[in-house]
């Protein structure tokens, strides 16, 4: 068994109702079929399993119960809604093809860091947020 790129949890909610732990899949080809929940949207060694405990303990774990509530019609609050905002976010640049452009992404966001401590003004350095790329530009704290 491999690595899921799209976490278990998440896969649950599309679970067929009449067949636990199903979901429907469908090929490149167009055509569906029905697959395991634990053999879908995996690979094997995708992650290094650092990467696979970390992704599991501090993105997942604290946005599954957000997404149980939501799935049971909740509501959710700020502290809750952050770490579905974190989720979501990962579950972004965590499949396959986004891969590929990481390393590109990567060196964006460090640029971006390296630019927000030059440009900070105040005694945190790098703890307020000024202009980011692909964000609205904010003031720095002082």
């Amino acid at each position: 068994m491999g690595h899921h790129f799209v976490p278990q949890f998440y896969l649950k909610g599309f679970q067929v109702p009449d067949r636990p732990g199903m979901i429907w899949v469908f090929a490149r080809t167009g055509i569906a079929s029905c697959g395991s929940i634990k053999e879908v949207a995996q690979s094997s060694d995708f992650y290094d399993p650092d990467t696979e405990v970390d992704l599991a303990r501090i993105v997942e774990a604290p946005a599954n119960p957000v997404l149980a509530a939501l799935r049971e019609g909740g509501e959710i609050d700020e502290p809750e809604r952050d770490s579905l905002v974190s989720y979501v976010a990962t579950m972004i640049y965590r499949g396959p093809r986004k891969r590929i452009i990481l390393p590109s992404l990567l060196r964006l966001v460090a640029s971006a860091i390296q630019t927000q401590n030059s440009s900070c003004r105040c005694r945190r350095r790098g703890a307020c947020t000024v202009a980011m790329p692909h964000t609205v530009p904010r003031r720095c704290c002082t």
